[in-house]
């Protein structure tokens, strides 16, 4: 496994904003900062995201962001949706990750709180271990569905998802097959006394993955 140094997981996330005027230049600053920090296919994807941003309209951006993240469920990008579907547990997930959100000072938005968005900007405030955890429990067995939901859709999400599930493996281990439970029953190999997402200080703890 390789050690990621100052990684932009947040950056990334800038990547699934509704790319409206508003967002326009914080995710022109992000693709670059992303195509700067990653040499493999997640840097590629950042380059091809940025070339995207300024060949297409404000009002076509709007319209195909809607039409792949909006109306087809299997592309949702609230990663709860995708550990677990319309059972309760996505409930205590979406309990967890807004206090995960709070213990790491990231703001609220318009979006639920296991939005890609925020999971990816907590993963990149989390101490090295804990991220590990929150990566392996969570964010990776999500993208896994993602990766699946988006195949051959348009647009330069499919290459910014597999790339990042590519680079997330790369720092911190193969993606298990099964994704953690939230803290109402956190289970299974990535947390240290049954702990989970809704530990102190976010993410589970002592974790021994791959």
């Amino acid at each position: 496994m390789s050690q990621v140094m100052n990684p932009v997981w947040g950056s990334v996330g800038d990547l699934f904003l509704y790319p409206d005027a508003h967002a326009e230049d914080d995710m022109r600053m992000s693709a670059d900062l992303v195509a700067a920090a990653f040499s493999d296919r997640l840097g590629r994807a950042g380059r091809g995201f940025g070339e995207w941003l300024g060949s297409v309209t404000p009002s076509d951006r709007e319209e195909l962001f809607t039409r792949t993240f909006d109306i087809n469920p299997t592309c949702s990008l609230e990663l709860g949706w995708h550990l677990y579907g319309e059972d309760y547990k996505r409930g205590s997930f979406l309990v967890d990750m807004r206090r995960l959100m709070a213990s790491l000072g990231i703001e609220e938005t318009r979006e639920l709180p296991d939005h890609v968005v925020h999971a990816l900007r907590a993963l990149e405030r989390l101490p090295a271990v804990k991220a590990q955890c929150f990566s392996l429990g969570y964010v990776q067995p999500a993208l896994v569905k993602m990766t699946e939901g988006l195949d051959a859709a348009p647009g330069p999400w499919p290459d910014v998802v597999t790339g990042l599930l590519e680079a997330l493996e790369a720092a911190y281990g193969p993606t298990p097959a099964t994704p953690a439970a939230p803290s109402a029953e956190a289970s299974g190999p990535y947390a240290e006394g049954r702990a989970s997402v809704g530990e102190a200080q976010g993410a589970p703890g002592g974790c021994h993955a791959g």
